[in-house]
């Protein structure tokens, strides 16, 4: 996006704060670089946030999102990460399903999506955890939610896109098993490099 035009670009962080963001660190680096974005672009790009999982007993639920994009958002959006506690599931498809209905109440046609993860995408209790491929590191025996919810995840990016609303895939560190999985998604997003 450019950000020298007269409408700012609203963007969506879409960040994932499943258990496993606390396993090597990478809550506090996604804290640092989030800090690092939003000071230098806070006065001309406006942020939105969309953490999933939802807080509370639901592992695999997705809330609302949190801060509409807006212009100087920044300092709420540091104040939700720092006060947020990695814990649970990661629902990417039905979180990216919320940030397209959000972004599409919104007038503007400079809209995207900025996904931050350090996984695969999971979730999803229609797979039948006997024949699935599971999220690597996890047990799917009798539990669904830690198949790999792939396909589910690039059709909501297609959907995404064909909302006009591009998808950037940032792989935090420990998404590396999911390489191509997060490059499939920013291809179908549209973003890919």
């Amino acid at each position: 996006f450019d950000v020298s035009s007269e409408t700012p670009a609203e963007l969506l962080l879409v960040v994932d704060r499943s258990g496993s963001m606390t396993e090597s660190g990478q809550w506090m680096e996604l804290q640092r670089s989030l800090e690092e974005l939003l000071q230098s672009y806070d006065d001309s790009i406006a942020f939105g946030l969309l953490l999933f999982p939802a807080v509370g007993f639901n592992a695999c639920g997705v809330s609302d999102v949190s801060v509409s994009p807006s212009l100087r958002s920044g300092t709420q959006i540091l104040d939700l990460i720092d006060r947020s506690t990695p814990l649970g599931g990661t629902p990417t498809a039905e979180a990216l399903m919320k940030a397209k209905s959000h972004l599409e109440t919104l007038p503007s046609n400079r809209k995207a999506v900025i996904l931050a993860t350090d996984g695969g995408p999971g979730c999803n209790d229609s797979l039948d955890w006997s024949t699935c491929e599971c999220i690597e590191g996890s047990m799917c025996t009798g539990f669904a939610a830690n198949c790999l919810d792939d396909v589910r995840t690039l059709n909501a990016v297609n959907l995404l896109r064909q909302a006009s609303l591009p998808t950037y895939v940032v792989g935090i560190p420990g998404s590396e098993s999911v390489d191509d999985l997060l490059d499939r998604m920013a291809v179908a997003g549209g973003t890919d490099q």
